[in-house]
């Protein structure tokens, strides 16, 4: 498939029939794209869409990654700045993904909490592990994202991934995999946690069960209703 901006890709998500690309220009400068093609036919894409993230020509921007939640995506990047570690989440509707649309913007400002390391986002809620805190982000006006928790999870290690699903989040440190209580996204707290040793790198939720890949004690497999380690 021809990259119609000759930009740099740096991450993918489908849904339905469509891809979501988040993606890099470098010319002039370093600025964030959201690129869509339709994949009706899978042996022929067709490039649909392109939107600019950042309306700021004197700004660099480094997309990270993007996640799907309902009719939005939202796409994370970088601005680069030697003096701060900011990042946009970028939020744009997509219930038509041939004309979608920019319609708000969340911007962390260097404020202490550390810079970004994972996010996810579920019901209107976009959850951003940023080192020593679990940034929690209400999004359900996606025009108007608001900051209304930040959650410590307590152990001193930096917060490295965090993953959302069945009503609950998943969140990992360098030792330890955390799981909280998400019915009231403002709210949350901890109900138990697992040391596992080394950092889990990914983790990923489905069926009611937790799948962490580790850095050295390879995978672990979890239950919400137990968390007892199932060793395949």
């Amino acid at each position: 498939v021809a990259n119609m901006l000759n930009s740099q890709n740096i991450s993918i998500v489908s849904n339905g029939d469509y891809i979501f690309i988040a993606s890099i220009n470098h010319v002039p400068n370093n600025r964030s794209y959201l690129m869509i093609y339709s994949i009706a036919s899978p042996s022929s894409p067709v490039f649909v869409d392109s939107l600019l993230l950042s309306s700021d020509s004197n700004s660099e921007n480094y997309p990270e990654n993007l996640v799907i939640d309902g009719n939005y995506v939202y796409i994370i990047d970088r601005v680069s700045d030697p003096y701060a570690q900011d990042y946009n989440i970028h939020i744009c509707e997509i219930t038509d993904p041939e004309n979608a649309s920019l319609i708000g913007t969340y911007s962390h400002i260097n404020d202490g909490i550390g810079s970004y390391q994972s996010f996810d986002a579920a019901n209107g809620y976009i959850y951003v592990a940023a080192d020593d805190y679990l940034e929690v982000i209400n999004a359900t006006d996606p025009s108007n994202p608001t900051l209304v928790q930040n959650f410590g999870q307590g152990s001193g290690n930096y917060i490295v991934t965090v993953k959302s699903g069945n009503g609950f989040l998943a969140i990992s440190d360098y030792e330890y995999i955390r799981i909280l209580s998400s019915p009231y996204p403002n709210n949350l707290y901890e109900i138990d946690s697992y040391n596992l040793g080394s950092a889990p790198l990914n983790i990923t939720i489905k069926d009611g069960q937790i799948f962490t890949a580790n850095s050295w004690s390879g995978m672990h497999i979890f239950r919400f209703n137990d968390l007892i380690v199932a060793n395949p």
